[in-house]
């Protein structure tokens, strides 16, 4: 019998031999994962025996991040701020940064409800290229009257985000759309977010094997990286309530960039804002009321 100590040193340098980004990260929580225990737990009792059965497990979770698969892909979930989704090879596993954005939407919809007096009213959301569903389903766990339209061209993509609403209660709640471009949408909201494909075409083929394993159709962002968004942005004119806000992730120095191509008169406030690492990353925009 193997220890959890000596299991996760040994897999610890397999990880960095193999040029794995966070290995001791990684191990922990594959290691917590095949002992079905609490990554803590096994840092306090390293002595804690490993069955033949729990080592076959952890050596099968090991192969697949040497291949490069996401942790999430492995373990089959992330923590989305304070909830939990299923994540699999059929959707972009959301990063930290997307949780930013989820936070920044949550605190202009409390304002937004707040100086509208929509409390007990429907605010309807709609969240664009909603991959696992995390945004919108998250926004639709903190705001009880809040209904969501989770638009997404995948159906694979669709499917593990109609998964997730029904895990956390939240379906009869969701209205799911699949379509390939919002110009198909109809409807009128208080938000629109997305995290649409931002990385340019050219980009793509030279990135790492883990984000390569991701959907492709979730990464491409055309020539620029802004050609899905360019398209939130003309549809957002169109779909936003006056005073609705339209909230997206998109790569550094793209906000600008973006900012620089509305159409003034639509839009009361525009804004790029940054993400804790300090890059501007977010692209937001308040809905013009006098249009």
């Amino acid at each position: 019998m193997m220890t959890a100590g000596q299991l996760l040193n040994e897999a610890v340098m397999r990880l960095k031999k193999g040029g794995i980004d966070e290995p001791e990260a990684n191990a922990g929580w594959l290691l917590a994962s095949a002992l079905k225990k609490n990554r803590l737990d096994i840092i306090a009792s390293p002595q804690m025996t490993v069955s033949v059965r729990e080592q076959k497990i952890f050596e099968r979770y090991m192969r697949k991040k040497e291949e490069g698969l996401p942790l999430a892909y492995i373990l089959g979930t992330q923590e989305f701020i304070d909830i939990t989704l299923k994540v699999d090879e059929r959707v972009l596993v959301p990063r930290p940064e997307t949780e930013e954005l989820a936070e920044l939407a949550a605190e202009f919809l409390k304002k937004r409800i707040h100086q509208l007096n929509l409390y007990r009213h429907t605010v309807n959301v709609l969240d664009y290229g909603t991959g696992s569903g995390a945004i919108g389903l998250w926004l639709l766990s903190k705001f009880p009257y809040a209904r969501l339209a989770a638009a997404e061209k995948s159906a694979d993509a669709m499917d593990c985000a109609r998964e997730n609403a029904i895990n956390l209660g939240l379906a009869d709640r969701v209205d799911f759309i699949l379509t390939g471009t919002p110009e198909s949408i109809t409807g009128s909201f208080d938000l629109i977010v997305s995290n649409p494909p931002y990385i340019p075409s050219g980009i793509i083929p030279g990135l790492s094997p883990e984000v390569l394993s991701e959907p492709h159709i979730a990464l491409d962002g055309g020539t620029d990286g802004l050609s899905v968004a360019r398209l939130v942005l003309k549809e957002a004119g169109r779909l936003l309530l006056p005073g609705g806000g339209l909230f997206m992730d998109l790569s550094g120095g793209d906000p600008e960039r973006l900012q620089q191509e509305i159409i003034p008169e639509l839009w009361k406030k525009t804004s790029a804002e940054q993400d804790f690492s300090g890059q501007k990353r977010f692209f937001t925009a308040v809905r013009a009321c006098n249009t």
